[in-house]
Order: C-alpha cells, then sequence, then structure tokens
C-alpha cells in the first residue's frame, strides 16, 4: 500500500467515529456503539437477529476456542461460502463486517476529487460517505413515492466521472425492494461502463434470485453480503464481497489479509452458521410474525408505512410528538429516526413477538 492509500486508510479510520456519531443522532443513543446501551432496554434499532448465535455456532466457537493461540485460516470459511453459493473461492473476499467490504470498495476505486459514487437517499450511509471521506463526491437520488431506488434518475445522473453506482436491495432503512427483473437490467446495463456494488445483506428475506450468479463473467458487478442478520453473528463482524477473480484480487490489494481480520473461533462459527438453515428457517418465520403484528397495527390506526422485505419497518411519524425519541427512550425502547427530505420517519428493527408488542403498547401511549 503507498503512501496516499495509506493516508486514505487513515482518513477512513479516524472517520468512524463520524459514522457513530451519525448513527446516534438518528437513534438517540448516548452513541453509536451497542454496547453502550443501558441493561434492561429493548433494542429494536439495530436491525440485529434476537435469536442467535444457533446452538450449532456456540458449539463451534467453544471448538474455535482450543485452537485459539493459532493464527487463523480464512481460506476455510471462504471455501464455505463459495460453496455456499455455487462460486469459485477465488470470488469470495472477507472482511470485519459489510462496513468493512464497503470501506475497502471505496479505496480500491476512488482516488480523485472529480470522481463521483451515484447512491439513493436514505439508504445505507457507510460506502457513500466513505467516498466523500475520501474526497470525492457522492451524488444522491431520492427514493420514489414508493420509497424505491429510482433507476433511471440514477442512470440520467451518472457520468463519465462516476466510479461506482451502489444499491442496497432490500433497502436499508426502508425495507423496500426492487423487481428482480429491473434490477437485473439496469445492473447488466449500467456495469458496462460503471462499478456496481449491489448490497445483498438483506437478500436472505426475500425469495427474489441473487445477482451473484452475474460476477462469474461480469468484472464491474460486486455482491456485498452479511452474517449480521438471518445468522445472528453481527457481534462477529463476518462480511464479504463476491465478485469475478481479478476483482475479488483487485480488492484485496486496498484491504488487509482477512486472516488478520477474523479470528480461529469465528472462522469455525460462520461455516457453522452457514449449515445451520433450520435455525435461519426459524428466525424468517418469526420475523415474518413481528412484521404482520406491527403493520396490522399501522393499517388499523391508518398510519403511513412501506412494505418491508427486511427485518425492519419503516413507517410515517407525522403523527408523532417531535420528541418521540426521548419518549420511546424513556419506554426503555431504542428505535432509529430517519430524517427523510424533511419529513420524518421511524425504522424499527424486527426483534421477538412480544418486544414487538411492547412497542406496539408504547406507540398507544406517545401517539
Amino acid at each position: 500500500m503507498n503512501r496516499r492509500d495509506w493516508l486514505k486508510t487513515s482518513a477512513l479510520i479516524a472517520g468512524t467515529s463520524t459514522f457513530n456519531k451519525s448513527y446516534a443522532a438518528q437513534t438517540g443513543c448516548a452513541t453509536g456503539l451497542s454496547n453502550d446501551v443501558p441493561s434492561g432496554i429493548i433494542r429494536l434499532g439495530w436491525n440485529e437477529n434476537p435469536y442467535g448465535p444457533s446452538e450449532k455456532v456456540m458449539e463451534a466457537l467453544k471448538e474455535g476456542l482450543k485452537s485459539a493461540n493459532r493464527y487463523a485460516d480464512a481460506n476455510l470459511l471462504r471455501s464455505a461460502i463459495a460453496k455456499h453459493h455455487s462460486v469459485s473461492p477465488e470470488q469470495i473476499h472477507i472482511g470485519a463486517g459489510s462496513a468493512n467490504i464497503l470501506t475497502n470498495i471505496a479505496l480500491a476505486y476512488f482516488k480523485s476529487p472529480t470522481e463521483n459514487i451515484v447512491s439513493a437517499k436514505p439508504t445505507f450511509f457507510i460506502l457513500p460517505e466513505a467516498v466523500a471521506m475520501m474526497g470525492s463526491q457522492k451524488i444522491e437520488v431520492p427514493l420514489t413515492s414508493d420509497k424505491k431506488h429510482d433507476l433511471s434518475k440514477m442512470a440520467s445522473l451518472s457520468s463519465e466521472n462516476t466510479k461506482v453506482i451502489y444499491i442496497c436491495n432490500p433497502n436499508n432503512p426502508t425495507g423496500t425492494k426492487l423487481p428482480h427483473d429491473d434490477l437485473k437490467s439496469f445492473v447488466e446495463e449500467m456495469s458496462k461502463s460503471k462499478i456496481m456494488a449491489v448490497d445483498e445483506v438483506y437478500h436472505d428475506f426475500i425469495d427474489d434470485p441473487s445477482l451473484i450468479p452475474l460476477t462469474e463473467t461480469n468484472k464491474n458487478i460486486i455482491i456485498v453480503r452479511s452474517f449480521s442478520k438471518v445468522y445472528g453473528l453481527a457481534g462477529m463482524r463476518i462480511g464479504y464481497a463476491v465478485a469475478h477473480p481479478s476483482t475479488i484480487k483487485h480488492l484485496q490489494r486496498f484491504s488487509s489479509a482477512s486472516a488478520l481480520l477474523l479470528n480461529q473461533p469465528v472462522i469455525l462459527a460462520g461455516e457453522a452458521a452457514l449449515k445451520d438453515q433450520d435455525f435461519v428457517k426459524m428466525y424468517l418465520k418469526k420475523n415474518e410474525e413481528c412484521k404482520v403484528l406491527l403493520s396490522d397495527y399501522l393499517t388499523t390506526e391508518k398510519i403511513d408505512f412501506y412494505p418491508s422485505f427486511a427485518n425492519l419497518m419503516y413507517f410515517s411519524l407525522d403523527q408523532f410528538p417531535k420528541d418521540f425519541l426521548a419518549k420511546m427512550q424513556a419506554k426503555k425502547i431504542i428505535v432509529r429516526e430517519v430524517d427523510d427530505y424533511g419529513k420524518r420517519f421511524c425504522r424499527v428493527s424486527m426483534s421477538k413477538p412480544e418486544e414487538i408488542q411492547l412497542f406496539i403498547d408504547a406507540l398507544k401511549v406517545i401517539r
């Protein structure tokens, strides 16, 4: 890594506090770090899986501790991920969570202040913010009226200076998704001249095909995935990119070796998580129960919300007081408030049905 890349990396590391402050402002928490939340608080602000890790993962963690004195071999997990997606291990790049992969993309493709990234707004902010921290430009495109990516507008705002187009599908914080055929056509067309970074962190919640098969022959498509959601391993920080082997090699030039980012227990836990699909099915069922519970209440009370295809829901706060977050915290509930071009929305994470019922009860009182 040369001096320029080292300086950029340092800027991104320094920017971590900015990410935390941005998140803190939208959750009302003292900081953006989960561990600073007092005990007894209902955590509905981080899109976590409240049921994980599974028992099989816990067993793998205990086994992994026995070899914690040895340096980890990330190739074990890389091969397991590749097998899971029916791709070659050379198409997998592992990082410390999807945020690490996204900042890695920023480092790998942005060099000049004239270059830009095109993304939606609101969406997951890590990649656009990382690009801005490095001195390049971010072009943010408002979502459509039904809170989906405006693909035609994103295409029209792309130029010869656009290096990357970023799409989070299903989208965070709205939980909405694009029609598969529309997304696939857009990615195939725009990847002829741009890097397409498609964030599929929430893809396990939908039945649509993944765009991963496109990476076998297309060098300009990068799919981002994570173990943080359906596998319940958010605190273990396992994220990965799936791309063409030559693209993976390029990303790895701007990243620490995976063996230095992951430890042996986590690698074995990741392998076990991929095999434990019964746990995933259980969680998906519980997640749907939570969404039905909350959507029924919002529908009955005529509170505007958007159909969700993730482990979160996005609804209008027009009928709620401006100190909504503070009132929720007084009820020992943490959620996230989003400023959507001057309109206030709540992004609430789906958790256990009993916690969503407590959230609904709090809504009734606060409203």
